[in-house]
């Protein structure tokens, strides 16, 4: 990713470098302990107009216009995730499995992790959110049906 760094953040014991994502086209938080490589560019940082610094002084991670909520369920082989995503725990379902609230600036990115979980972590709400993952797993599957029927 290409990123026009804004500063770097000390929270919950971790450096972040917020700053203004390319790809993303808006401000993102990346741990550093997570990047694997960094190089410096040639290109001067650019100045993005209307860029909102967030205050991070009560929490990381609060809701900001634009974010998404969701609840997610856990099962008890990604326990894990918890330390990969900021989140608040809310209890169990009724399987036992561990409920989490994620805040995500991108639904698609949250999408994408569940479907490679391998069936560990599940959306439970926005309910369009699961049925979204639902679709996609379902084509999948027929995909990987059509493919490896030989009869």
């Amino acid at each position: 990713r290409d990123v026009d760094p804004l500063r770097l953040i000390t929270a919950e014991g971790r450096l972040y470098l917020e700053g203004w994502c390319h790809r993303a086209d808006g401000v993102r938080l990346f741990r550093l302990d997570r990047v694997e490589g960094i190089e410096v560019l040639d290109t001067a940082v650019a100045e993005h107009e209307g860029v909102e610094r967030r205050d991070y002084t009560t929490h990381l991670f609060e809701p900001h216009e634009g974010d998404a909520e969701a609840i997610v369920a856990l099962h008890p082989n990604a326990l894990w995730v918890r330390d990969y995503v900021d989140h608040a725990e809310i209890g169990t379902d009724d399987h036992g499995w561990l409920l989490i609230k994620v805040v995500t600036g991108d639904e698609a990115w949250l999408k994408r992790f569940v479907l490679r979980s391998a069936g560990n972590v599940r959306v439970v709400e926005p309910r369009r959110l699961a049925e979204q993952v639902i679709a996609e797993t379902t084509a999948s599957l027929a995909e990987y049906d059509r493919s490896t029927d030989h009869s």
